[in-house]
C-alpha cells in the first residue's frame, strides 16, 4: 500500500506539472497576441480609411511648432527670413540627418579591414544520476573564450568596392544637404518678391479704384445735369466694380503669397509676417556670359548634380560587389 501511494502521488505530480506547463503556454500565447498590432487596411477601394488613435497626428508636434521663438513683431528683411528659414525648414534638418547616417555606415563598412574579435564567457553546472533520485556526480565549468576572425585577401576586390560604395553615397549625401540648403534660400528669395510684388498689386488696385470712383461720381454729375447718358454711367459703375473685383482678387494672393512664405521660413501659415521693403536701387548687370560657359559650370557646380555623378559611383562600386561574391577569399581565423 506504501508503493502504491508513492506512485499516485509521483503521477500526481507529473499532472500537475504538465497543467502548469499547459498554463504557461497558454499565459505565454496571451501574450505574444497582446502584443501583435494589427495593420488597419482601408476597407474597400472607393471607402475612405479612417486612421487609428494612435496614428492621428500628435498635438505635441503642432503645440512645438506654434512655440518658435523667432520675433515677427518687427518687419524681416531678405537675410532675417533666410536665417529663419535654416532654423526651422525640416528639409535641412532631414538631409543632415541623412548625410550623418551615411557617414556611419560608411564608418561600419570600413571595418572590414579590421579583425573581428568576440569574447565569449560561458558557464554550465550539470548532474548526473546512476538511479532516480540519487546523484552520482556533480561538476561545474566555467570560463572565457575569444575568437578571431580576419578577412586577408578577397581576390575580387569585394571589400574595397564595399566601402568606396558607402564613400560615394556619403558624397551623394552631402552634396544633396548643400542642395537642400539653396532649395531653402531660393524659397525664401522667392517668397519674399513674391510677398512684395502681392503687397504692391494691392497698392496699384487701391488706386485703380479712387480713379474709377472719380470717373463714376464725374459720369453721375454729367447725367445729372443733362450732357451725360446713362449709358456712361452704366459704363462707369462697372468699371468700379471691376476695380473693387480686382482689389479682392489682390488680397487674396497676397494672403497666398504670406501663407508660401509661412511654408518657407518652417511656421504656421497664419503667422503675421512683415516685411522690410527692398532697396530701389538696381545693381548693374554684367556683361552676358556665354551660354555654354553657364552650362558647364551648372556642371560642374551645381550639388544636385553632382549627388548624382556620386550616386552613378556608388551603383558602379556595388556592381563590383557582387561580381566579387564569385570570387574566393582567404580568411585567417583563431580561438582561445
Amino acid at each position: 500500500h506504501g508503493r502504491a501511494g508513492k506512485g499516485e502521488g509521483e503521477k500526481g505530480r507529473k499532472e500537475m506539472s504538465v497543467r502548469n506547463f499547459m498554463r504557461a503556454c497558454m499565459l505565454a500565447a496571451v501574450l505574444l497576441m497582446a502584443g501583435c498590432v494589427s495593420v488597419p487596411t482601408p476597407k474597400d477601394s472607393m471607402t475612405p480609411w479612417v486612421p487609428p488613435e494612435r496614428a492621428r497626428p500628435n498635438k505635441d508636434v503642432w503645440n512645438a511648432v506654434r512655440e518658435q521663438k523667432a520675433d515677427f513683431s518687427k518687419p524681416l528683411a531678405l537675410a532675417d527670413l533666410a536665417d529663419i528659414a535654416l532654423k526651422n525648414n525640416p528639409a535641412s534638418r532631414k538631409a543632415w540627418a541623412e548625410a550623418r547616417a551615411a557617414a556611419e555606415h560608411a564608418r561600419f563598412v570600413q571595418s572590414y579591414f579590421i579583425p573581428e574579435i568576440k569574447a565569449v564567457a560561458s558557464g554550465s553546472k550539470q548532474k548526473t544520476a546512476a538511479k532516480p533520485g540519487l546523484y552520482d556526480l556533480e561538476y561545474t565549468q566555467y570560463g572565457p573564450s575569444l575568437q578571431m576572425n580576419y578577412l586577408i585577401i578577397n581576390l575580387g576586390g569585394g571589400r574595397r568596392a564595399a566601402v568606396e560604395q558607402a564613400l560615394q553615397t556619403v558624397y551623394a549625401a552631402d552634396f544633396a544637404f548643400n542642395r537642400s540648403l539653396q532649395d531653402i534660400m531660393l524659397a525664401v528669395e522667392n517668397a519674399y518678391y513674391g510677398m512684395i510684388s502681392a503687397r504692391a498689386g494691392i497698392e496699384a488696385v487701391d488706386a485703380g479704384i479712387t480713379d474709377a470712383a472719380k470717373t463714376l461720381e464725374v459720369a453721375r454729375e454729367r447725367l445729372k445735369n443733362g450732357v451725360g447718358t446713362e449709358l456712361e454711367t452704366l459704363q462707369a459703375k462697372a468699371g468700379h466694380d471691376q476695380a473693387l473685383y480686382n482689389k479682392a482678387n489682390a488680397e487674396g494672393l497676397y494672403k497666398t503669397a504670406c501663407g508660401v512664405m509661412a511654408q518657407a521660413i518652417g511656421v504656421p501659415a497664419d503667422t503675421e509676417i512683415k516685411l522690410v521693403p527692398p532697396s530701389d536701387e538696381v545693381p548693374d548687370l554684367p556683361a552676358g556670359p556665354d551660354i555654354r560657359k553657364l552650362l558647364d559650370a551648372a556642371m560642374q557646380q551645381r550639388p544636385d548634380i553632382a549627388a548624382m555623378r556620386a550616386n552613378l559611383a556608388a551603383k558602379q562600386a556595388a556592381v563590383k560587389v557582387a561580381k566579387a561574391a564569385y570570387w574566393p577569399s582567404l580568411y585567417l581565423d583563431g580561438s582561445l
